[in-house]
């Protein structure tokens, strides 16, 4: 009897330790799969420590060792991009940075602190980059010649700081890098449309502008604020001047005349710095009028299928419309809730802050 309880017993323990090999199996094959790296390493250190008659078991050292190569693996391609992400922001490429960063974190999700500490300083250099300071000057807005612009007065705003650009396709795909955040409806598989990295964000509701704005701790403009930095004390027509300055081809902004010169290509969006680089900013330096429409936060009355709703001002003009809506002080109600292949944004910023 005492022989035969033995062979009982061992033929329990066998099972017994069968099962747990299978439970461990599973355990780390589930967590190899969501790259969970040191969790798979951490429970196989534990069941090497509590099963020492297992260690040398075949399965065991099999399971250990290919976890062990996926980990080294995964460490390998995890400081290769964390590296680039170093060297870009190094290059003041704030958005790159971030969005590499946020890539590394596929390989070894484990890893967050040190890549969110990464992102942290590139969404500062980020939020630094290309902003203009706005004086509190007397400047005119608005106008008494068109029915959309009225009426003409004189303001003086608080000191503010307001982009250079809109805010470009790069610089919004590091925000849902960063965040998780939606990506515009025409960007196929969430990825930046090819070449257009520089080009302005389009297809962005209200919301979306202002999670952005808020991502950076900014806020989107008033519509007073656009208008007093395109236009300045001197009461300009548009933002490079008082005259649209279409002279042999050479036109001041994107919008729809330019399109009608340049027949040979598809009308859209084009590079944020394209029409300033060669002259046509607005009295503050910045690129504005044409290329896209932008939210500000202003509010105004609007109807939707009938019912009063709030709506928001869009300014700037656009390449859908001709040039007679790129006037500072032109401005369009729209219903916030809207993206549109002509509509981005760019932010500003309290002086204070």
């Amino acid at each position: 009897m005492g022989a035969e309880l033995i062979l009982v017993l061992a033929a329990c323990f066998s099972q017994a330790e069968e099962s747990d090999l299978i439970g461990l199996k599973n355990n780390v094959q589930g967590f190899n799969s969501k790259n969970l790296w040191d969790e798979s390493l951490e429970v196989l250190s534990r069941f090497e420590a509590s099963h020492p008659s297992l260690k040398e078991d075949a399965r065991f050292k099999i399971l250990l060792r290919q976890t062990q190569d996926l980990a080294q693996e995964a460490d390998g391609l995890f400081k290769k991009d964390i590296a680039e992400a170093e060297e870009s922001l190094r290059k003041d490429q704030f958005a790159k940075a971030i969005a590499g960063a946020a890539g590394a974190l596929r390989f070894y999700p484990e890893r967050e602190p040190p890549v969110k500490e990464l992102q942290e300083r590139a969404r500062a250099g980020l939020a630094a980059k290309d902003l203009i300071r706005i004086a509190s000057n007397a400047s005119w807005i608005g106008s008494n010649d068109r029915p959309d612009e009225p009426p003409l007065r004189e303001v003086e705003l608080h000191e503010f700081l307001l982009d250079k650009y809109p805010v470009t396709n790069e610089d919004y795909w590091a925000f849902i890098a960063s965040t998780g955040a939606t990506a515009p409806a025409h960007w196929s598989n969430g990825k930046v449309p090819k070449g257009k990295e520089d080009h302005p964000v389009v297809y962005v509701t209200y919301d979306d502008a202002a999670a952005y704005a808020k991502w950076l701790g900014k806020r989107l403009p008033t519509a007073e604020e656009w208008e007093v930095a395109a236009r300045g004390s001197d009461r300009r027509e548009f933002p490079w001047g008082n005259t649209f300055l279409e002279n042999e081809g050479r036109f001041p902004a994107n919008c729809l005349e330019y399109w009608q010169v340049h027949k040979n290509q598809a009308p859209g969006t084009t590079p944020v710095q394209f029409f300033a680089a060669q002259g046509f900013a607005s009295a503050s330096g910045a690129a504005m009028g044409g290329n896209v429409w932008e939210w500000t936060s202003t509010t105004t009355p609007g109807k939707v299928a009938g019912q009063a709703a709030e709506f928001r001002v869009l300014k700037g003009g656009s390449f859908m419309v001709s040039s007679g809506s790129l006037h500072c002080a032109t401005l369009l109600p729209e219903n916030p809730t809207l993206a549109h292949p002509d509509t981005g944004f760019r932010c500003a910023k309290d002086a204070t802050q």
